[in-house]
């Protein structure tokens, strides 16, 4: 059973069945070449598509609402500010969350490699010279053999840039985006990046 829409919903989700039909199309089409696109992009579309409709019949949400609500909650950060109401959006959530963490995830792959080009990107002026020594290559290393190599402040400084650069990404959005203040922003971006 299909509800009637609002023009801006209608056309909100004209446009995610016309972009997900685009996808599926360029992945079935043989000149499609990126493998991306063939599968995670399928996949998100997919992801997305289904939660805007079923959402939109069992909770009557829009589809920017329901792509939030699906963001947030793939990714596990849950913010709570927006959940379902009926017991069947409940029960949909259920499933549907767990199926989006597995699936959504390994489609975000491209992310998380782009995140690392980042701070890779961002430590190569003080990362230090690669190891020419051919005990590196010796079977029998130690742990105090490695401890003794290593260059321990540029170790701990590369552990800590991918949740620092995450961590400064969340502040722009969260004072430039949306005009959030210093303490509303700092909380938002800490609780979106530890995922509580």
């Amino acid at each position: 059973m299909l509800a009637w829409h609002l023009p801006h919903q209608l056309a909100a989700e004209l446009v995610l069945v016309g972009v997900s039909a685009m996808v599926l199309l360029y992945s079935l089409l043989p000149w499609g070449k990126n493998q991306w696109l063939r599968t995670h992009g399928v996949i998100l579309c997919g992801y997305y598509a289904v939660g805007g409709l079923v959402y939109d019949e069992l909770e009557g949400w829009g589809l920017l609402d329901t792509t939030y609500f699906l963001t947030v909650t793939i990714t596990t950060v849950g913010y709570g500010d927006f959940c379902p109401e009926t017991p069947e959006g409940k029960l949909f959530t259920v499933v549907y969350c767990l199926v989006g963490i597995i699936f959504v995830f390994a489609a975000l792959s491209p992310l998380v490699d782009a995140l690392m080009y980042v701070k890779e990107l961002l430590l190569r002026p003080i990362t230090p010279p690669a190891w020419d020594d051919p005990v590196w290559e010796d079977d029998d290393l130690t742990l105090d053999d490695l401890r003794s190599r290593g260059n321990w402040r540029f170790k701990f400084g590369a552990a800590l840039a991918g949740p620092a650069i995450v961590y400064a990404l969340g502040l722009f959005i969260s004072f430039f985006v949306m005009g959030l203040g210093a303490v509303d922003g700092v909380y938002w971006s800490t609780i979106t990046m530890t995922t509580v």
